[in-house]
C-alpha cells in the first residue's frame, strides 16, 4: 500500500493570451499520480488580441447623392491575409451634419461586407463611419473607414402660385422651396379653360421661385387654367393648380392693352395723306421704297416715343435674319423706313411692348422683280442669218449653277418663249437665233424673261424690248 499525497480533484487556472502572439496555440495539461504515471490532454487555443484593419472602398450603393427612401445599403472590402480571427460584424456610427448627434449601431454577419436595409433617423445629411468586429470580440473605432455621406428626402416640395403684378401682369410667379434636398427644377403649364391640352411654358428656376411668362400676343383671348410642377433632388415630386388661399389658379388673357401697328405707303384721297397698310409691295430693281407705319393703342391715340425695330430676311432658303434699323414712333405714333435696293425679302417691324402694353409685328413681303440687260449684234438682218443675243442679270444672289433665261418674241399680240439658255455664275448669258421661215420685210421684238426659280431671290422680270427687222427672199 501507497499513501496517496495529493486528493484528486480538478485544476482551475487561467492563460494571460497577451503575452502570446495572436494565432493557433496548443495548450497541454499534465499529471503525475503517485505511483508515477504520467496523464496529459492537449487542446488548440486560437489567440486574437487585435482588432480588425480599416474596411477599404467603402461606398454607398448608388452614390452619395439625395434619396426619397429610407433604405440604403453600403459596401466595403474587408482587408485580406490578416491572421486571427474571421470577421463576424459590423459597428458604425451615424452623426447629423453638421456637428449634430450621433447614433450607434451594428450588424452582424460572417465575413459581413455589407450594411444593407440601412435606416437613417430622420431627413437631412448624415455623416457615417463604420468598423469592424472579429469573431473574438476585438473593434477598434479607430480603425474606422473614411466617411460616408447618406442623404434623406421623403418630403415633396413647396409650392404656391404668388398674386401677378399689376406693374408686369405677364409675369407668372410659383414660390418654390424643399426644405432638405432643394429644388432640382420645375414648370408652369396653362390650357384653355374648356380644353384638355396642357401647353409648357418657358420656365426659370430663380430665387426661391418658378418663373415664366405668357404670350398674350399670340394666345387667343380667354380664360385659362394654370398649373406648376416642381421636382427635388431626390426626385420627391408636387403639382398644385391653386394659389397660397386655395383658390383655383387662373388668368383671363389678353393681360395687357393692345396695340395696333400698321406699315404701308401713304397715299392722297381727297387731298388729304392716308396710310394704306400693305402686307405686300412690288418693286422694280434697283429701286427703294419709302414705307411709313404707325403705333397706337386699342383706342387710337398714339403711342409716342416707342422703339420700332426692323428686321430683314432675304427670300431664299437658309437666309438669316438680321436687324435692319431701329426706329422711334413721334408723337403722332409715325415713323419711317426706306426699304433699300436690293433682292426680294421679308421686312419684319416690331415693337416689344412694356409689361403693360402687348407686343406688335407686321410683316411685309418686299418683292423685287428681276432685270437683265438684252442687246443683239445686228438690228436688221436677212432670213437664214444669224442674230447674237447676250445680256447680264442685275444683282447679287445667282445660283452657282446658273440661272435659267427665257428668250421671247412678240407673236399675234402675245409673247412666246421661242427658246431658253443659261447664265453663267456672273450672271452673263447669250443665244444665237438664226432667223428662217420670214416672208417679205418684218419687224421682230424681243426680251429677256426671268422666270421664278428657287433659291433665286428675285421674281419673275424681264428685259426692255429689243426690235430686229428680218427680211425674207
Amino acid at each position: 500500500m501507497y499513501a496517496v499525497p495529493c486528493p484528486n480533484q480538478g485544476l482551475a487556472t487561467s492563460v494571460d493570451t497577451v503575452a502570446h502572439r495572436d494565432g493557433s496555440h496548443t495548450l497541454t495539461l499534465q499529471a503525475v499520480d503517485s505511483a508515477g504515471n504520467v496523464g496529459q490532454a492537449s487542446r488548440t487555443l486560437l489567440i486574437d488580441n487585435t482588432a480588425p484593419t480599416a474596411p477599404q472602398s467603402f461606398a454607398v450603393d448608388g452614390g452619395e447623392g439625395w434619396r426619397a427612401a429610407n433604405d440604403f445599403t453600403v459596401r466595403w472590402k474587408s482587408p485580406s491575409g490578416v491572421p486571427g480571427a474571421p470577421i463576424a460584424g459590423a459597428e458604425y456610427e451615424l452623426c447629423a451634419m453638421p456637428k449634430g448627434a450621433c447614433t450607434r449601431g451594428s450588424q452582424d454577419g460572417k465575413n459581413i461586407a455589407a450594411l444593407e436595409h440601412l435606416k437613417v433617423p430622420g431627413n437631412g445629411e448624415w455623416q457615417l463611419r463604420m468598423w469592424l468586429r472579429d469573431a473574438a470580440g476585438n473593434q477598434d473605432r479607430q480603425q474606422a473607414s473614411a466617411p460616408v455621406v447618406i442623404r434623406l428626402d421623403d418630403s415633396p416640395p413647396e409650392l404656391a402660385f404668388q398674386p401677378p403684378d399689376p406693374q408686369d401682369p405677364t409675369l407668372l410667379a410659383v414660390r418654390a422651396a424643399d426644405q432638405f434636398s432643394g429644388l432640382q427644377g420645375g414648370e408652369i403649364d396653362l390650357r384653355r379653360e374648356g380644353t384638355d391640352s396642357w401647353q409648357t411654358l418657358s420656365t426659370k428656376l430663380q430665387a426661391g421661385k418658378l418663373a415664366a411668362r405668357i404670350d398674350d400676343e399670340n394666345l387667343l383671348a380667354g380664360r385659362y387654367d394654370l398649373r406648376a410642377h416642381a421636382t427635388d433632388l431626390a426626385g420627391n415630386e408636387r403639382t398644385v393648380t391653386t394659389t397660397a388661399d386655395g383658390a383655383s389658379a387662373q388668368v383671363t388673357l389678353p393681360l395687357r392693352l393692345a396695340t395696333r401697328l400698321r406699315v404701308g405707303r401713304v397715299t392722297r384721297s381727297g387731298g388729304r395723306p392716308q396710310l394704306r397698310p400693305r402686307s405686300r409691295i412690288d418693286a422694280s430693281y434697283g429701286r427703294t421704297v419709302r414705307l411709313r407705319g404707325r403705333l397706337a393703342g386699342p383706342d387710337g391715340n398714339p403711342v409716342a416715343d416707342a422703339e420700332v425695330l426692323v428686321y430683314t430676311q432675304t427670300l431664299r432658303p437658309g437666309a438669316a435674319v438680321r436687324l435692319a434699323a431701329t426706329l422711334k414712333t413721334s408723337r403722332r405714333g409715325g415713323f419711317s423706313y426706306r426699304a433699300p435696293k436690293g433682292p426680294s425679302r421679308l421686312v419684319r417691324f416690331r415693337y416689344a411692348g412694356t409689361g403693360t402694353i402687348r407686343a406688335a409685328t407686321q410683316d411685309v413681303r418686299f418683292l423685287v422683280h428681276a432685270q437683265t440687260t438684252l442687246r443683239a449684234n445686228r438690228r436688221s438682218v436677212v432670213n437664214g442669218e444669224t442674230v447674237h443675243f447676250r445680256g447680264r442679270l442685275k444683282g447679287r444672289g445667282i445660283p452657282r449653277a446658273g440661272k435659267l433665261v427665257e428668250l421671247q418674241v412678240l407673236l399675234r399680240g402675245r409673247f412666246r418663249t421661242f427658246a431658253t439658255t443659261h447664265t453663267d455664275r456672273r450672271g452673263r448669258w447669250h443665244y444665237d437665233y438664226r432667223s428662217d421661215g420670214t416672208r417679205g420685210r418684218q419687224a421682230y421684238r424681243f426680251r429677256a424673261r426671268i422666270p421664278r426659280e428657287t433659291g433665286y431671290p428675285y421674281e419673275p422680270g424681264r428685259s426692255r424690248l429689243v426690235k430686229v427687222g428680218v427680211r425674207g427672199v
